[in-house]
């Protein structure tokens, strides 16, 4: 393979070019959740030729996902969502290395997960595994990027790129009391590809070093039935640090 020609239409772009390729291929991406977000995070990611991509997802495939998670096929309901994934992610490109683990994000694990790489990706689905990620890239002191849909709407932001970065307790300090999910009030599938391309977007822009163009600080929200699209500027809490590490220190 080329590899001068595969990434062409990317390394030719001024904020990219030769050296901003070996910045990709030196990165290493964790994508938590292969599902809906997951999908588009994953193809995007690999195929720009990010160089090192660990895929974490405890969860099997099944009809239901089949509307708006395109890695997946009817004849792989049943298997892994992760080893499907990765699988799927060296046919599009076989240059990076692409690892998965068949096992959720919790307290035992989270700390070593997230500590071992160079950006978070968050494609998870509940308040749960949200919270967790960010109290744990606190304590991590790793970057995370967020996205969350349900119905026709979708949100993005970038968290905690630095000490002094808003995390995402700044703008949700505590989950919801209501925590409804797709599987309670569904989702429409190009919503989830949009959002999750967004991530995508935002992720090579990190690890180019774009950080100006960043959604720091800004949560963007897309609604797809009304095609509107607005962003919410917040700040940094000054206490959203000191619940995220007193939050983390039960799994530190």
């Amino acid at each position: 393979m080329d590899t001068e020609a595969r990434y062409i239409r990317q390394t030719i772009l001024p904020e990219v070019g030769d050296s901003g390729q070996e910045k990709l291929t030196s990165a290493k991406v964790l994508i938590i959740g292969a599902g809906g977000l997951g999908s588009p995070v994953l193809m995007y990611l690999a195929g720009a030729g990010v160089g090192q991509i660990h895929i974490l997802d405890g969860d099997v495939v099944s009809e239901s996902n089949l509307q708006r998670q395109p890695l997946y096929s009817e004849a792989m309901i049943g298997a892994s969502k992760a080893q499907e994934a990765q699988r799927y992610a060296k046919k599009l490109n076989s240059e990076p290395i692409i690892s998965y683990e068949t096992e959720y994000l919790n307290t035992d694990n989270a700390l070593k997960h997230i500590s071992a790489a160079d950006l978070v990706m968050d494609c998870s689905d509940n308040y749960q595994t949200r919270y967790l990620i960010n109290d744990a890239c606190v304590i991590a002191g790793k970057p995370w990027i967020y996205g969350g849909i349900n119905a026709w709407q979708g949100q993005v932001s970038t968290f905690n790129i630095s000490p002094d970065c808003p995390t995402y307790r700044c703008i949700f300090p505590e989950a919801p009391l209501n925590q409804s999910s797709c599987n309670d009030i569904g989702v429409m599938g190009p919503l989830a590809g949009m959002i999750g391309s967004m991530m995508a977007n935002e992720a090579l822009k990190y690890l180019l070093g774009l950080q100006d163009d960043l959604l720091l600080g800004k949560l963007l929200q897309m609604d797809l039935l009304r095609n509107t699209c607005a962003t919410l500027s917040f700040r940094r809490s000054r206490t959203a640090g000191d619940i995220a590490q007193l939050k983390s220190s039960e799994y530190a």
